[in-house]
Formats: structure tokens, C-alpha cells, sequence
């Protein structure tokens, strides 16, 4: 075992030329496939927006139809219930932020958008109960994905017209703060496409707060900071395909990092979509360390819009957005 893994250790080592703060990945430690076991649906969803793991539940997050959530009991994704009413009610939701979700044991805390409203919700006898409300933010600022530090602050993206990505809200006083953060400059881009647009992107806290990483939808690259937010490492993934081009249409440019990333003590595990690149159809499971080092690529065996990581029962599940009545179960590789 120690063999094994020090040859692992090597081949990260050789995969990632480490040049200060930025990393540029030219191959992945271990590579695999992924074959999926295909569970049916009962209740088909329209247009799901996040997944997530509350201790035996997997809960889907739906905006079409009249329930908001799908849950499933673990690990072999039995249909429960659908769950959650659209409304103004103490327990209902409306415009839900699906970068501000937390799973918890027995439930999640989640932004309700349109009132700016940090809930603390509860999963119960086939039921969402919302335990606390607590208004955030300012009078006319907008959710903008909420990711906990350990201290009681989160990292949201900023507002449009910032020329920072990032900023802090501190909950308990409720400060809000940008962060010395500007947008990369990877590549030349017009005036014409905003620089939030440009640097799309979908962010994880670790588990203890202390860590945070961005992931980047239109290029192939993430970057990992520290709890102050320093910026620790900017990953340069040059793992084909990585070609990006802002500069195209929306739907002819390239796509990579999506969904929500999934965190643990050990290991960031990331959704590359290859979406519009000679790879298109064929999603991956990027795996790495909260280091910046490249662990391991899985190909999936169909394409796949979101995914949730159980380490309890070493598994992952997918949803692929163009299948509304299949749910994709696959056994965790690390």
C-alpha cells in the first residue's frame, strides 16, 4: 500500500509544473471510466438545478413543477416524496440562489433570493420544515452564491459592475466587504461581454471553512485560496480538450467546469462537462487535493448536468438535464 501510494504521490508530482501560485496540469494521476447503474424515476423532473446529500436523502431541486424538491433514500435511490411548496408561507420557497446551498444532517440552509432570506430548513416526515429566517444582505443587492469560512463569514461573488470577484459577508454583524480579488486576464475580451460573464464559475468551501476553490466554466482552469482568501494557487489544466474562446457565440463555446463541485477532507471532486468540444457527450469526474494537485480524470459513460458524492455509501449520483426520468448511480473510485 505504501508502494502504491507514493507512486501516486510521484505521478502527481510529475503531472503539475508548479511555477509560484500557478500550477499548469498536463496529465492526471490515475485515469478510469465510470459505468453507470440507471435507476427510473417515478415522478419525472423538469429542469434541476442542484442536487445534494442530507444524511440518507438525496435531494433534488426542481423550479417547473408545483413541489420544488425530489427526495430519495440512500443508497439505492428509492423514490420518498416530493417535497417543498412555492409560496410566501413560514415553510415555502420562491426563488431559490443554487450556489447558496448547505447540506446538513438532516436538512440544508438555503438563500430564498427574492426576499434575501438565509433558511435553515429541515427534511421531515416527508416534509421541508424551515426552522430559522434570517435576513441578509443590503437593501438592493442581489444573492450571488454563499460559500461558509469557518469563522461565521461566507465568500459570495460580487455584484455585476465590480471590477473584484469576490467579496465577504460577515453574519454576524452583517458587513459586507469586497475582497482585493480582480478577474484573471486569460485571454482578450471585448468590452462588450462583462467580466462576471466572461469568468463564470462554480465554488466549493472545504469542509472546515478554511479552504475555498472557484472553478471556471469557460476555461479549463480553477483557482484555490486560503480562509483570508490569498489566493494560494491558479490551476491551469492543459489536459485536452482546453481550448476556450470567449469571444464566440454562447452556444459554440466551449464548456468545462459546471454544476456544484463536492468537497472532502481530502479531495475536491469537480464535473467537467467537455461540452461543444470534441469530447462533447462524454462528462468527467476531475478529482483533486486541496493542494492544487491533480488526483485522478474518470470519463462517465454519458453526459451529466449535476452529481452528488456519498462517502458513506461510496457512491456518486448523476442527473443528466436532457433524461427527465432516469436518475445514474456509480460507485465512488476514491
Amino acid at each position: 500500500m505504501k508502494k502504491v501510494s507514493f507512486f501516486l504521490m510521484l505521478l502527481m508530482f510529475c503531472a503539475c509544473v508548479d511555477s509560484g501560485k500557478q500550477k499548469v496540469v498536463h496529465e492526471f494521476g490515475a485515469y478510469g471510466e465510470l459505468v453507470a447503474e440507471v435507476v427510473p424515476v417515478p415522478v419525472p423532473y423538469l429542469i434541476p438545478r442542484y442536487m445534494g446529500i442530507s444524511g440518507d436523502y438525496l435531494l433534488v431541486h426542481k423550479v417547473r413543477e408545483e413541489k420544488l424538491f425530489s427526495l430519495f433514500s440512500l443508497p439505492d435511490l428509492t423514490y420518498v416524496a416530493d417535497v417543498g411548496i412555492k409560496g410566501q408561507g413560514p415553510d415555502d420557497f420562491n426563488l431559490l440562489d443554487t450556489r447558496s446551498f448547505q447540506m446538513t444532517q438532516d436538512g440544508f440552509h438555503v438563500i430564498d433570493a427574492n426576499l434575501n432570506m438565509w433558511k435553515e430548513v429541515e427534511i421531515a416526515d416527508k416534509s421541508l420544515k424551515v426552522k430559522t429566517s434570517k435576513q441578509i444582505f443590503g437593501r438592493g443587492m442581489s444573492s450571488n452564491g454563499f460559500y461558509p469560512l469557518w469563522d461565521g463569514r461566507y465568500v459570495t461573488l460580487t455584484q455585476p459592475d465590480s471590477e473584484m470577484e469576490f467579496a465577504i459577508y460577515d453574519m454576524d454583524n452583517g458587513e459586507f466587504c469586497t475582497v482585493e480579488s480582480k478577474y484573471p486576464h486569460w485571454q482578450e475580451i471585448s468590452k462588450e461581454i462583462p467580466a462576471f460573464m466572461a469568468y463564470i464559475k462554480t465554488c466549493v468551501s472545504h469542509p472546515d471553512g478554511k479552504r475555498f476553490a472557484a472553478f471556471y466554466s469557460r476555461f479549463k482552469r480553477w483557482r484555490l485560496y486560503d480562509e483570508s482568501m490569498n489566493m494560494m494557487a491558479d490551476v491551469d489544466v492543459q489536459v485536452e480538450p482546453c481550448k476556450a474562446d470567449i469571444e464566440l457565440d454562447p452556444s459554440e463555446q466551449p464548456v468545462y467546469y459546471i454544476g456544484q463541485p463536492y468537497a472532502t477532507n481530502k479531495y475536491i471532486y469537480a464535473l467537467c462537462s467537455n461540452r461543444n468540444t470534441e469530447k462533447d457527450g462524454r462528462s468527467e469526474l476531475h478529482i483533486w487535493d486541496w493542494e492544487g494537485n491533480p488526483v485522478a480524470c474518470y470519463t462517465f459513460d454519458r453526459k451529466l448536468s449535476l452529481i452528488a458524492v456519498s462517502e458513506k455509501y461510496g457512491k456518486i449520483y448523476g442527473i443528466d438535464n436532457q433524461t427527465e426520468d432516469l436518475l445514474f448511480m456509480y460507485k465512488l473510485p476514491l
